[in-house]
């Protein structure tokens, strides 16, 4: 089991994923490829810790919705490290939501992780409600939908997940 799934790590990081995907490179002898995806990662963090160095640090929530129950991604996940690293904050900790917590939150920028295109059409739907159009994020149309596994114990798929980060925190750029 990945350490950064279900919180196994109180605070999991980026790190975490690297030293899983250098396991999984010494175990398969893949260690070549996996050797330059942490390389590839550790450079584009480099890269975007640097280029975000003194920007104004916006909130962030990142959630999966389903029938009823908002799931929180917070600060100790590793898109929690990503959003961090990359000049963002989560202000919420609660494993799950309400809507009203979600409203008084009003964060700049919402990521909605989905595990398919039903959950894709879901979250869609979901926040296209009238109930939401108060939101800063819906307002200003920066309300991003995520593969879960670019959030969610990313591995393979961290270089994605800190990419798709930070084109919904600087989507000028």
């Amino acid at each position: 089991v990945i350490a950064t799934a279900n919180h196994v790590l109180k605070d999991a990081t980026i790190e975490d994923e690297c030293r899983f995907i250098d396991d999984m490179g010494r175990i398969f002898d893949r260690k070549e490829q996996t050797d330059a995806l942490v390389r590839e990662i550790h450079a584009e963090l480099r890269v975007d810790e640097e280029a975000m160095r003194g920007r104004e640090q916006q909130t962030v929530l990142v959630v999966e919705v389903g029938e009823g129950d908002i799931l929180n991604y917070d600060e100790g996940w590793v898109v929690g490290d990503m959003v961090r690293r990359l000049g963002g904050r989560i202000p919420l900790t609660s494993k799950y939501i309400g809507e009203e917590e979600l409203l008084s939150c009003d964060p700049d920028v919402i990521f909605v992780a989905y595990n398919d295109a039903y959950g894709k059409r879901f979250a869609e739907h979901f926040f296209a409600s009238v109930r939401f159009n108060s939101l800063r994020a819906v307002q200003h149309g920066r309300i991003y939908f995520v593969p879960v596994e670019y959030v969610y114990t990313p591995a393979f798929k961290t270089l994605d997940g800190i990419r798709a980060i930070r084109r919904g925190l600087y989507p000028d750029e």
